[in-house]
């Protein structure tokens, strides 16, 4: 009777072992955690393009007919401090950067040459300009690109730095 004893005793002291072994190597090698975002373009639809190209389409009618306020009050601005914050509009100055960089590219023609959706805070619009030449300088064609972030299913038009 006593060896079936043992032989239970070492059974359990057997599954201790093990379950100890496996506790430890999980905790010496965690698993990495997936990233909730990385198929983000996947759960897209036709409205979230439609309503991004909208955005940039606006600022860009906007600047072109030289409301650079207007369309300046459109950009947002990520936190630096933490992405993932609510965006801010650009504050006073920042607004009179953009409005100044405006001013300087007087452009007659514009179009959304491409769109790359990749999560809710990294995204691109670039868009072809073409300046306006003048008598002796022929136009010019150039890209404004953007980054439209996704904000609790809302898009936020952020420039690309």
């Amino acid at each position: 009777m006593k060896p079936a004893v043992y032989i239970v005793a070492l059974f359990f002291l057997f599954l201790i072992c093990i379950s100890c072994q496996s506790t430890s190597k999980h905790q010496d090698s965690p698993e990495p955690i997936e990233d909730p975002y990385k198929n983000f373009a996947d759960g897209l639809v036709k409205e979230d393009t439609v309503a991004v190209t909208e955005l940039v389409t606006k600022f860009m009618q906007l600047a072109q007919q030289e409301q650079y306020a207007e369309a300046a009050a459109m950009l947002y601005k990520l936190s630096p401090e933490d992405q993932w914050d609510e965006p801010q509009l650009l504050d006073n100055n920042e607004m009179n950067q953009v409005k100044t960089m405006l001013k300087q590219i007087s452009f007659t023609q514009f179009y959304i040459s491409n769109l790359k959706f990749e999560s809710a805070l990294k995204n691109e619009v670039k868009c072809s300009i073409t300046l306006k030449g003048t008598g002796s300088t022929a136009p010019i064609q150039t890209n404004i690109c953007f980054n439209p972030v996704n904000y609790l299913g809302g898009w936020r038009l952020c420039l690309k730095n």
